[in-house]
C-alpha cells in the first residue's frame, strides 16, 4: 500500500519566497538541480542544463553568475551539484557526465581549479566539512570520496552493502557522513573510514528523500517530497523532533539547502525556488 504514518500530525508550512522561471537569461533556469547557501545567505544554484552557476540573495534576487558551456578552465559542462567551502566562500561544484569531475571557484566565481575526472563516475551529491575536506558521494557505483581542497583522494569507500539510490550528503563535526537514500527512505550515516554507524528516519516518515541538512542546533533535516514537500527534523542520534509540511504539492523535487534563520531553500522541478521556514518563530507576548 501507499506509504504512510497515520501516527504522525506534520504542522503546515508555507513558503514565504519564490522565485525563477524556465529560460536562459538571469533568475531563468532550465534544470535548479543542485542548492547551496554561503555565510552570508546567498543562494547558490546549479543550472545544469544552461551550464552555469546562478547567485541570488536571501530574498531571491539575482546577484551574479558564472560558467559557459564548455571543457575549458572557467567553462562548465552539466554541473549537477554544488557546496559552500564556509570560511573562504569557495564554490565547489559537481559535473555529472561526460566530465564527472569536481571544479572550485572562488566565492566571485573566478575559476581556482579542477580534479576528480580519472576517478569520479556519477558524482551525486557534495558537501564540506569544517576542515574544508570535499565529501562526495556517487549513486550507481554506491561510493564516498573524500579529497582535500586540492584534489588528493583522503579517503574512498564503497557502500553498496548500504545504500540504494543516495541523492545527498552532509557531514557533522565527528567525521560523521549523513547520506539520505531515495530507496531505502532514510538516511545512512557512516564515517570517515566507511564504517556503517546507523539509520535516521525510515519507510512510513521519511519516504523518498531528496535531501539531508543539518541546521545550526545540530538537528538533522530529512527532505522528502512524496505526496507533499515534507521536512521531518530528527537529532543526530535518529529520534524524531518535529515533523512538516508543504500546504502546496510540488512538480518533482531536486534539492534542499539550509540557510542559518530556520529557512530551508527548496530546488524544484517546476524551474523554481522557494524557500520555507521551518523553525516556527515564537509568537509575541510569550
Amino acid at each position: 500500500g501507499p506509504l504512510q504514518d497515520p501516527q504522525i500530525k506534520r504542522q503546515k508550512m508555507i513558503y514565504h519566497c519564490k522565485f525563477g522561471e524556465f529560460g536562459v537569461m538571469e533568475g531563468q533556469f532550465t534544470e535548479p538541480s543542485g542548492v547551496a547557501v554561503n555565510a552570508q545567505n546567498d543562494i547558490i544554484v546549479a543550472d545544469t542544463n544552461n551550464h552555469r552557476i546562478q547567485i541570488f540573495d536571501k530574498e531571491g534576487r539575482f546577484k551574479f553568475q558564472f560558467g559557459e558551456c564548455g571543457k575549458r578552465d572557467s567553462q562548465l559542462l552539466y554541473p549537477n551539484r554544488v557546496a559552500v567551502v564556509r570560511n573562504s566562500g569557495d564554490i565547489i561544484v559537481t559535473e555529472r557526465s561526460p566530465t564527472h569531475q569536481i571544479q572550485i571557484y572562488n566565492q566571485y566565481g573566478q575559476f581556482v581549479r579542477k580534479f576528480g575526472a580519472t576517478i569520479l563516475q556519477h558524482p551525486r551529491g557534495v558537501t564540506v566539512d569544517n576542515k574544508g575536506r570535499i565529501i562526495v558521494v556517487e549513486c550507481k557505483v554506491m561510493r564516498v570520496i573524500i579529497f582535500d581542497q586540492n584534489g588528493n583522494v583522503l579517503h574512498k569507500f564503497g557502500c553498496s552493502k548500504h545504500l540504494e539510490f543516495p541523492n545527498g550528503v552532509v557531514v557533522n563535526d565527528k567525521q560523521e557522513i549523513f547520506i539520505s537514500d531515495n530507496r531505502a527512505h532514510c538516511v545512512k550515516v557512516f564515517n570517515y573510514e566507511g564504517q556503517y554507524l546507523r539509520q535516521i528516519g525510515g519507510e512510513g516518515i521519511t519516504n523518498y528523500p531528496i535531501g539531508v541538512g543539518i541546521n545550526s542546533n545540530g538537528e538533522i533535516l530529512i527532505a522528502d517530497n512524496h505526496n507533499n514537500f515534507n521536512l521531518t527534523i530528527f537529532t543526530q542520534d535518529g529520534q524524531l523532533i518535529s515533523a512538516l509540511e508543504s500546504k502546496v504539492k510540488h512538480a518533482q523535487c531536486f534539492d534542499v539547502a539550509l540557510m542559518d534563520d530556520g529557512s530551508v531553500v527548496l530546488a524544484s522541478k517546476d524551474y523554481r525556488l522557494y524557500i520555507y521556514r521551518y523553525v516556527q518563530l515564537a509568537p509575541v507576548g510569550m
